[in-house]
């Protein structure tokens, strides 16, 4: 036999080292991707957040000059960004206008981004994740600079800034858009850090949001444009961010055209509604976020502000400064939270959370002075942890496959939608106008509507947790 005829191959001992070498670079590469997932999830949460608080107070005066031009100067000679400092803008009838033009935006947002979210799961599954939410974040900041050159520009009605709501035809708006970041957090997150990404990717924005509502105060008397550029700048650095390739990309190759078949879409939608109703536990742990907005709602829109308006005779200014300190005294607890909750149920966590929010929704609402805010701001700010827990034990589901998991943080959208667009909205504005009649104590009424509210959560989760428990 020649010497070349013998086939020279390695032993096993030889082929280990390299396999084991192979195995921990991919491992390595895997981790790192990861990571970088997960960081590059919590600089666009920080940055959207940012810009929202960049040009909240901003976009409010923007509104507020020109409705009041349209009402003293209704047939001046148009001219680009100028300011108008001569209108009364705390006029009732100004005010009155505002709340109704206000209203029927967010209205006409929430119909447009229900009715687009039918498609969702079609072109989540085709497109992916990550290339929706950059869609998502290009079409709301066309939707900003639409508003702004409306009531920027005098010769446009100010009723045109209605048209804005279109741009919720692609991706649905923000509250797709905070589910979209969670989904992707969930589907590279190990079952037992969820629990803590989420709650970490809650604590990341206080900070942040805090320092941008006070630079905004400050650079709203220099320039009500610098602000609102500010805002635009953070949405860009998020939509760039956002170009980063993560390990969530859809599977092989799939067309356009398909994922917008009548057919696909119905089946995709039939497919997520289904996953309610896989179990009890399901069903009901997302009913509870249909309540749970209701604190997002007070934050978020004008009530908790007029409440401490009128129950402490502050400004609207220093109202909105009492606020944004809210951020800081928020974020000890949910530390604790982070750090100290680990090894938790999270459906004890969920109990835990909804006591909280119910006993800090309390002190604020017969709140006679500061100390009790405070301390209800804190209450609440554990209760928060709420959302985060639920959606953790959700993802830890045994009936949900983890490709079905977008599929869940879907109907969470919905029930977000329908419980705080169409619902908390009206309820929390009509119970603040009957306790203003009232006043006195009825005054801190949105804040008992919102504690009945979240009686009525923490009741669910008991009973999950109950039923969970039961011997089979």
């Amino acid at each position: 036999m020649r010497p070349q005829d013998v086939a020279i191959t390695p032993s096993d001992g030889a082929r280990e080292p390299l396999l084991a070498s192979s195995e921990a670079s991919a491992a390595a590469k895997a981790a790192s991707d990861i990571y970088w997932t997960k960081t590059c999830c919590f600089g666009v949460m920080t940055l959207v957040s940012m810009s929202y608080q960049f040009s909240e107070a901003p976009l409010l005066q923007l509104y507020e000059n020109a409705i009041c031009r349209e009402f003293h100067t209704p047939g001046g000679r148009p001219k680009m960004f100028a300011e108008e400092n001569r209108c009364e803008t705390n006029s009732i009838r100004v005010q009155k206008e505002l709340a109704s033009i206000t209203a029927i935006q967010v209205n006409l947002d929430t119909i447009i981004a229900l009715v687009a979210s039918v498609y969702m799961p079609s072109l989540l599954r085709t497109w992916g994740i990550r290339r929706m939410l950059q869609l998502n974040l290009i079409f709301h900041m066309a939707g900003q600079l639409w508003i702004y050159l409306m009531l920027g520009y005098r010769i446009f009605p100010v009723k045109l800034t209605w048209a804005s709501s279109v741009t919720l035809a692609i991706a649905s708006g923000p509250y797709m858009r905070l589910e979209m970041i969670f989904m992707i957090l969930a589907l590279v997150t190990p079952e037992d850090d969820r629990f803590e990404t989420f709650t970490l990717g809650q604590m990341v924005v206080l900070v942040p949001d805090f320092l941008a509502k006070q630079s905004a105060a400050f650079l709203m008397e220099r320039g009500i444009w610098l602000p609102l550029a500010l805002g635009i700048a953070c949405l860009t650095l998020a939509i760039v961010a956002l170009f980063w390739n993560m390990p969530t990309e859809p599977a092989g190759e799939q067309t356009t055209g398909s994922a917008l078949k009548p057919a696909n879409i119905r089946t995709q939608f039939v497919l997520t509604v289904q996953v309610l109703l896989l179990s009890p536990a399901i069903f009901f742990l997302i009913m509870t976020f249909s309540f749970t907005n209701v604190f997002g709602q007070l934050m978020s829109g004008s009530t908790l502000l007029q409440v401490l308006k009128r129950k402490f005779g502050m400004s609207l200014g220093d109202a909105s400064v009492i606020q944004s300190f809210s951020n800081l005294v928020s974020l000890p607890p949910l530390a604790v939270m982070y750090f100290f909750l680990r090894g938790w149920d999270t459906l004890h966590v969920c109990c835990v959370c909804a006591a909280c929010m119910m006993i800090g929704l309390l002190l604020i609402g017969v709140a006679q002075s500061w100390i009790f805010v405070i301390a209800g701001f804190i209450f609440c700010a554990t209760g928060q942890g709420f959302r985060m827990a639920a959606r953790s034990e959700l993802s830890l589901t045994k009936n949900v496959p983890k490709e079905d998991l977008p599929r869940l943080y879907i109907l969470i959208f919905y029930m977000d939608m329908v419980g705080g667009g169409l619902f908390n909205a009206w309820v929390l504005a009509h119970a603040f106008n009957e306790g203003l009649d009232d006043g006195g104590m009825s005054l801190g009424l949105p804040l008992f509507v919102a504690v009945a509210e979240w009686f009525i959560v923490a009741l669910i989760a008991i009973s999950i947790q109950f039923l969970r428990n039961r011997p089979s």
